[in-house]
């Protein structure tokens, strides 16, 4: 089977990545992986985020978060629904959100709804993309666009890269 040059380069870099001693300091952890992060970035050609992007707010907020289920209860539905927000794999992550004025009760047709997915940090993007090379399978053309998708959720942007002469992978 064929591999890319850009996916040899990113194989490269998660294998680096798996020989390296496990670091006892966080900071120093998340230094290193961030310093991964950004080699597989300048594989894949992503730029950095925009820095002109304007910012949110500071202030009170209130959030709301809901979901219709069956339950016995009221406090069973309540612990279902805190299940479901703590699965790892939950998709419970769309929030509507609204600045809380002096006002009284907020006004929620002024609410934004925030997914939490398009907003993940640095940090679980990595973690993400660590658990798809750590499958132990070799990581598909569909895996690679996952993580250019994943890339840009942090708000890069994800450079498509030329085609070498000649078209194709090379063997």
């Amino acid at each position: 089977m064929a591999t890319s040059p850009t996916m040899r380069k990113l194989l490269t870099i998660v294998h680096q990545y798996a020989c390296e001693p496990r670091l006892d300091d966080s900071d120093a952890a998340a230094e290193r992986d961030l310093d991964y992060f950004d080699r597989i970035l300048a594989i894949l050609g992503v730029a950095p985020p925009d820095a002109g992007a304007p910012a949110d707010t500071a202030g009170e907020y209130r959030v709301r978060w809901e979901i219709d289920l069956d339950a016995q209860s009221h406090l069973a539905a309540a612990r279902r629904a805190r299940d479901i927000q703590l699965a790892p794999d939950s998709h419970a992550t769309v929030f509507d959100v609204v600045l809380r004025t002096d006002a009284g009760e907020p006004d929620w047709s002024q609410a934004r709804q925030v997914d939490l997915t398009a907003h993940r940090t640095d940090q679980e993007v990595l973690d993400e993309i660590a658990h798809l090379f750590r499958t132990g399978e070799p990581a598909t053309a569909e895996d690679l666009d996952y993580i250019g998708h994943l890339i840009q959720l942090t708000g890069r942007q994800v450079a498509v890269p030329a085609e070498p002469a000649g078209g194709g992978d090379q063997p």
